[in-house]
């Protein structure tokens, strides 16, 4: 009798929130497996206090590719040079303009 009492009171309760398709997704997985979402997640937990670490890799994915990436610091370095730098300008509308030329000379460029 006090073997359950000693167990009931180790056992503690999770509750969690997330996207209803994330877990709809996630349960169809654990069913092909053969899991339930409980065992699934005790499975993880289990897998973490035994390593003390999260079992996968946790990383930061890039926000643009690689060629991207050098493209846009290309064009940083590029905006440093005084010589690619326009205005200052009087007012708005003169701003504008100055824009408006400038993708015409694009559009210039690339038919021809």
């Amino acid at each position: 009798m006090n073997h359950i009492l000693l167990m009931k009171s180790t056992v503690t309760k999770l509750q969690v929130r997330m996207d209803r398709n994330l877990k709809d997704s996630a349960e169809e997985i654990f069913a092909e497996i053969g899991l339930d979402t409980t065992t699934a997640v005790r499975l993880f937990f289990t897998k973490v206090a035994q390593t003390g670490s999260i079992p996968f890799q946790l990383k930061v994915e890039p926000e643009f590719s690689p060629e991207a990436e050098a493209r846009i610091l290309a064009a940083w370095e590029e905006s440093k040079d005084p010589a690619n730098r326009i205005g200052p300008f009087l007012d708005m509308r003169e701003l504008i303009k100055n824009l408006h030329d400038e993708v015409a000379k694009d559009e210039v460029k690339t038919v021809s």
